[in-house]
């Protein structure tokens, strides 16, 4: 039995296949490019690379992109931030500005100059709106001082627990200036035997048999900025590290601890120091010390510990302003 399709019908079939085969072959036209943009920017890192070609992945699944007549680039963030999280939108916006500047067909893809322009505003109201979250005092927020206070000596923590105490809270790491409180870079971090072994510029190191221990921080969140970084360890730490491990910390495997796995762990071993009282992950922590030395020592210390962290002078003189 033959089926007669009505020439409207024909029409309507017809232009929707022409439709989707066209916007697939465009947008795939349009990521490729964006790749290509990103694999031979020689100035990128390759962890910086890495995140980027996370974000295209997220980009080139997302339905809102690329950008439709009755769509707002609005539509396109919201797509990006499922969660709805404020530092996330932040770094969308930032990132769909860079990879505008990177990939004429990408910048074209979200509506040219116009959007940009949207886009510049947006970032800047996001920044705004980011650090005065930053800043402002938050119920369950920690001083330095309570902190400095506590002590694992009975309390059921494993000796990388141990570890992550030590180097976060006391007697921490430290520069010329003081000690600092890194963000959680502390994984994957190499053990080697000497300074010429620090070959890859993606992986922090280790050095213990030397006169002054250190960890040198060649990937973390804003080397891109700040370069590599050596912060010292004192005796106690030294003394903490198994000789035997690769890798600072390191699962059972012998495969250093991921990102996620390090962060879960610090935030149990940093919460078994109150008993269970508080919650306390290094976020929790930088934000206290940052609160300390913003009201305990002078700008220029201040501003050398706080580049030390990684944080920006502008974020330094939030802290110092909020104790004023």
């Amino acid at each position: 039995m033959s089926v007669t399709i009505p020439d409207t019908q024909r029409w309507c079939v017809g232009f929707f296949f022409h439709y989707f085969m066209t916007n697939t072959m465009s947008k795939a036209r349009i990521i490729s490019e964006l790749r290509e943009a990103i694999a031979q920017n020689e100035r990128l890192r390759p962890l910086t690379k890495k995140t980027y070609n996370s974000r295209v992945n997220q980009i080139e699944k997302s339905d809102a992109f690329p950008l439709k007549k009755n769509t707002d680039i609005s539509d396109l963030v919201e797509a990006l931030n499922p969660r709805d999280n404020l530092s996330t939108e932040y770094s969308v916006v930032v990132t769909l500005q860079i990879f505008s500047r990177m990939s004429p067909l990408f910048k074209k893809a979200l509506g040219g100059n116009e959007v940009q322009d949207d886009l510049r505003v947006l970032a800047e109201e996001l920044g705004d709106e980011k650090r005065k979250e930053q800043h402002e005092t938050r119920e369950d927020d920690v001083s330095w001082e309570y902190l400095q206070g506590l002590s694992y000596g009975d309390k059921d923590l494993t000796r990388q627990e141990q570890l992550v105490v030590d180097l976060y809270i006391k007697p921490g790491v430290h520069v010329d200036a003081g000690q600092v409180v890194p963000r959680a870079d502390f994984t994957p971090a190499k053990i080697v035997d000497k300074e010429e072994d620090m070959t890859d510029e993606d992986m922090n190191y280790v050095l213990l048999d030397t006169e002054k221990p250190f960890i040198r921080l060649n990937a973390y969140k804003t080397a891109h900025r700040f370069g590599p970084r050596d912060l010292y360890l004192p005796k106690e730490i030294v003394a903490k590290i198994p000789k035997r491990n690769e890798y600072l910390f390191q699962g059972h495997n012998g495969d250093p601890l991921t990102d996620n796995a390090f962060q879960k762990m610090s935030q149990r071993a940093l919460t078994k120091l109150t008993d269970g009282k508080k919650k306390l992950g290094i976020t929790k922590i930088r934000r206290a010390y940052a609160q300390h030395i913003s009201k305990h020592m002078d700008t220029k210390t201040r501003s050398k510990l706080a580049h030390a962290m990684g944080h920006s002078t502008a974020t330094s003189r939030a802290y110092a302003q909020e104790e004023a």
